[in-house]
């Protein structure tokens, strides 16, 4: 397989996971308590969000580890 195959398919694999991620998050909050975007979830400094990042990625599957 070509590199350039193998990266596409790992882009398309993390896009994919991201928008899950997001949607996972975002479900069953209050408009003003979601996030737009990956970039700004991931990017946040609060704790409380990153207790629920940490849920929904075990809810889908993912592994975490936060230390």
């Amino acid at each position: 397989m070509k590199k350039s195959v193998t990266s596409r398919m790992i882009c398309d694999i993390l896009s994919r996971w991201n928008t899950f991620l997001l949607e996972e998050y975002n479900y069953g909050l209050l408009e003003d308590d979601r996030f737009e975007n990956i970039k700004d979830l991931l990017n946040s400094n609060d704790q409380t969000v990153w207790k629920r990042i940490e849920e929904k990625v075990r809810d889908l599957g993912g592994v975490t580890e936060m230390k």
